[in-house]
């Protein structure tokens, strides 16, 4: 027998609650309940769902759902260790030998000066003092008259206050003042055929999201966990009922309205149904 599903229903006849009772207040469909407390986890539609049972069961009768969630993994062969990664190992760093200090460097500077002065003076293109000193006494250079620009000065007597004002920059005082652009975030509109449009958001600090089913006009429309970060749309022509596992990583958004949190308490299953507007324009 399940130690699971032993644990599920001793658990539920302690609190003297039957299967149907459990099904209505949990909202899970009374064959899962029985497939939970059986151990026939072949009868649930999935592992994301049956988790979701799970946590949302065990909550509803007081018992640890992390628990019971490892439990029913090694009952059903799911593995439960974690991955555990290795860093690679890092390897030594060497210095290369390649790399010139500061006195090669100055060396080679000073011997490549060198070569430069000799290839000047074979080829001729370096010649001594002396003959430059002839070549300037035999052809004399003719002075040539430099002009130097004047400048204007302002007199010394003249006060500040008489000088010429510095221009201002003009504006136009009937011009309208600058808008700030801003960027708002997209949001849902209702329309004709779907008044009512409900936006389901995860909080980013929720660490485990939350378990939820939205049942849209009376039919079942999502069943499943969000995760942190998460959102979904359900848009409506007359109501949207929830059901989630935990009130306090829930925000709701009708209309592109924001309602807050569904609760303060962190895992606590909270149920709130939404009705679209009436032709005023108000929710009820």
């Amino acid at each position: 027998m399940s130690q699971l599903g032993a644990r599920f229903r001793e658990a539920r006849e302690a609190r003297g609650i039957t299967l149907t009772e459990a099904s209505t207040s949990t909202r899970i469909l009374l064959r899962y309940l029985q497939a939970l407390e059986e151990g026939d986890f072949n009868q649930l539609p999935g592992d994301v769902y049956a988790r979701g049972f799970i946590r949302n069961y065990a909550q509803f009768l007081d018992l640890p759902a992390d628990e019971l969630i490892l439990l029913y993994r090694r009952e059903r062969g799911a593995p439960t260790d974690r991955i555990q990664v290795v860093p690679a190992a890092v390897p030594p760093r060497t210095t290369s030998c390649l790399i010139p200090s500061a006195f090669v460097s100055f060396f080679a500077i000073l011997v490549m000066l060198g070569v430069l002065y000799l290839v000047l003076q074979a080829t001729g293109l370096m010649q001594p003092n002396n003959q430059v000193a002839q070549s300037a006494t035999s052809t004399p250079a003719i002075p040539t008259a430099t002009q130097f620009p004047t400048a204007t000065l302002q007199p010394s007597g003249t006060p500040p206050s008489q000088l010429p004002p510095a221009p201002t920059p003009t504006t136009d005082p009937n011009a309208p003042p600058p808008s700030p652009t801003t960027d708002p975030a997209a949001s849902p509109t209702p329309n004709l055929s779907a008044p009512l449009v409900v936006e389901v958001r995860i909080a980013p600090n929720a660490a485990r999201g939350s378990w939820m089913e939205v049942r849209v006009d009376g039919r079942t429309d999502y069943t499943g966990t969000l995760l942190a970060n998460a959102s979904k749309i359900f848009q409506a022509q007359s109501e949207v009922s929830l059901v989630v596992g935990d009130a306090s990583a829930v925000e709701l958004i009708v209309n592109g309205q924001s309602r807050g949190m569904m609760g303060n308490v962190s895992g606590g299953v909270a149920r709130q149904t939404i009705q679209a507007p009436n032709p005023t324009g108000s929710t009820p």
